[in-house]
């Protein structure tokens, strides 16, 4: 046990304060009542009160304070950071003082040797470039120029091969990290639970906006390797986060990576405290029991703090007669001016983030956006309109009129039989049965009965065919496959690539594994070379060459060549500027996916007079809806709860 006599500044004033440390937590004692100490406790990670009759560890509350008034919180390093602070520490000078300046080698822009700096002087820190900035080779200059004694290197396995590649061209003589993806960190993590290691004195995580979930297990592994880091090195190492996407579509995306970066930068112990910060609540009944929803981001200066909308809403006209008689409705208040509190978290987060905008940065054209109109047949229409009503879900409803829209649909195949997984081939076992006279009226589960007890009271433990074969031993198996239908954007695509046979480079991306099919196999048909890049990895049609270098190096070697990618998977981390066009077959509802991928074109190295042109084809009204989403930056949720797109939306855009 650790005990400590200190004093806290609270509204202003030194108060004394007692901690002791035990059981992996910090328990926090100041004689009397103080609402402003309670109030920091609150924010912090993991907070208990002790002052009721079965409140955890009470009893040794009790005993180490003689009351059970008392409060604890976790003994992590965000607490620890926030504690400092009370202390009168100055836990956030470092993250304000002046950037160090370092030498950069000459071909760095003035932008990336501001980020040398900024990560050389901050240590552990959040480089928020947009994409196409060049955060790769601020990040390689760095280190190079630290000199770690050892580094990791974590991203996307598109963006693993994209930093291999700028290491073999920028510090051919230097060690490459150790290069992990996101899932193996995770799993390297579980692997060495229980060990003692040296963790790395520097790590990076690219496209850090993929840890962005603290329940997730990639964003739990990010934290345990850095707060290994932490308790080893102490702050003599490096902990950088790089994401192109530096204005998340959720503010709360922010939590998770300041937590990696500096644990209790941010005072809110997690992301849902940051949350009621942030957002107006309210409760909402989804079914399965009542929530707490976001009804509107306080990312405006002109809504109500209590229901987030704005000052002449109905719901803020009070009939001052009936609601002195108590008739006024509920839903009725007064106007309370909220405080834009996402505009002052991008504040707050000042000194741990670097921003940096390619406006501001480099001298590149903008991006040319099209939008090419295909209309659908009335056959086609008819067949949406069929599936759309036969859909069993929302969800499954966009799936087949996203995939009808790109000329395809998902079809389950039978493929053989195997033995049944239940019975393992024996045909029948045993299972309860209800008894005959109860077959009808079977009585529920009386207080005080034991389910074993009721159970053998009603039921009978029968042997039985198997429930999954029906006696068979075998069960049928299937495989899904991809039936093609007459597509206008097929025909689109191969006048596209007619028009770029000069250049002999474009890039295009589908939404779906058979969307990125089909487009290989038009590009294959126009007699160009191919690289397929979705969700089971990267091939090409040119074995044994580097994907990347075969787009943007060997333009005359393969004067042709046609990149297909899925934008979740090869929309990260990529530099495909030997094209001057994208083409959307189809998009997915990530923002994240879109905005990522827009950039691989539009970047240093792209052609300045061909510039950069982003097409989209819309067929299908379905197509319309997800660019609109993406585009309003709506977060993607689960279908039938979070995005706004209702069977009747639906509907209504089938039929015009």
């Amino acid at each position: 046990m650790k005990i400590v006599e200190t004093k806290f500044v609270l509204n202003g004033k030194w108060r004394e304060v007692k901690l002791v440390y035990e059981l992996g937590r910090i328990f926090i004692y100041r004689k009397g009542f103080n609402e402003f100490l309670n109030r920091e406790i609150k924010l912090m990670s993991g907070h208990q009160y002790h002052g009721y009759d079965g409140a955890p560890k009470r009893k040794f509350v009790i005993e180490t304070f003689r009351t059970d008034k008392v409060w604890s919180v976790k003994d992590d390093f965000h607490n620890a950071f926030q504690i400092a602070f009370l202390e009168g520490k100055k836990p956030y000078e470092r993250f304000k003082r002046e950037l160090v300046y370092h030498q950069v080698r000459p071909e760095c822009y003035d932008h990336q040797g501001e980020g040398v700096n900024f990560l050389l002087t901050r240590k552990t820190c959040v480089l928020a470039g947009e994409m196409g900035v060049g955060k790769t080779l601020t990040e390689i200059e760095a280190r190079t120029l630290a000199k770690p004694q050892s580094s990791w290197f974590v991203a996307p396995r598109s963006a693993i091969k994209a930093v291999e590649r700028e290491h073999r061209k920028w510090v051919p003589d230097q060690p490459v990290p150790l290069m992990m993806t996101y899932q193996g960190l995770t799993k390297k993590m579980k692997q060495l639970e229980g060990y003692d290691i040296i963790p790395p004195q520097w790590i990076t995580f690219d496209e850090s906006h993929n840890i962005k979930s603290p329940k997730a297990q990639r964003t739990q592994a990010a934290i345990l390797i850095t707060d290994a880091m932490r308790t080893y090195w102490g702050d003599d190492c490096w902990i950088i986060l790089m994401t192109g996407t530096p204005a998340p579509k959720d503010p709360t995306d922010w939590w998770a990576q300041a937590r990696i970066a500096r644990p209790g930068f941010l005072i809110e112990g997690d992301r849902e405290k940051l949350e009621r910060r942030l957002a107006v609540l309210v409760d909402r009944d989804f079914g399965n029991g009542t929530h707490k929803h976001v009804e509107a981001w306080k990312d405006r200066d002109d809504i109500c703090e209590h229901c987030g909308k704005t000052k002449d809403d109905p719901a803020h006209e009070i009939n001052q007669e009936l609601a002195d008689a108590g008739l006024e409705s509920e839903d009725n208040h007064e106007f309370k001016l909220a405080v834009n509190e996402v505009a002052k978290l991008y504040r707050r987060l000042d000194g741990l983030v670097l921003v940096q905008k390619k406006a501001d940065c480099l001298d590149l054209p903008e991006k040319r956006f099209e939008e090419i109109i295909l209309e659908p047949t009335k056959k086609l229409q008819q067949i949406a309109r069929t599936l759309a009503r036969n859909a069993p879900s929302v969800a499954e409803a966009l799936t087949r009129l996203r995939t009808l829209s790109d000329g395809f649909q998902y079809r389950e195949e039978k493929s053989g039989t195997e033995r049944c997984p239940i019975c393992k081939g024996a045909k029948e076992g045993h299972d309860w049965v209800v008894k005959d006279e109860y077959a009808y009226n079977l009585p529920p589960q009386e207080a005080g009965e034991t389910e074993d007890d009721w159970r053998n009271k009603y039921f009978d433990f029968k042997l039985m065919d198997c429930v999954r074969c029906k006696g068979e031993g075998e069960v049928d198996t299937f495989h899904r496959v991809i039936k093609e239908v007459a597509c206008p954007k097929e025909d689109q695509l191969k006048e596209m690539i007619e028009r770029h046979e000069e250049v002999g480079r474009l890039v295009v991306y589908g939404g779906f594994t058979g969307s990125v099919m089909r487009c290989v196999r038009i590009f294959e048909e126009m007699g160009w070379d191919y690289i397929k890049w979705d969700g089971h990895g990267v091939q090409s049609s040119v074995p044994d060459v580097d994907p990347l270098d075969l787009f943007q190096d060997m333009l005359v070697k393969r004067p042709k060549v046609g990149f297909v990618g899925q934008p979740g998977a090869a929309g990260q981390g990529l530099t495909l500027t030997a094209s001057p066009t994208c083409v959307y077959y189809s998009n997915t509802f990530n923002a994240v996916d879109r905005m990522q991928s827009a950039d691989r074109i539009h970047r240093p190295g792209m052609d300045v007079n061909r510039g950069a042109t982003l097409y989209d084809l819309f067929h299908l009204p379905t197509d319309r809806l997800v660019y609109n989403n993406i585009m309003e930056k709506i977060a993607r949720q689960d279908l039938t709860l979070g995005i706004d797109v209702s069977m009747a939306a639906i509907m209504e855009a089938l039929n015009g």
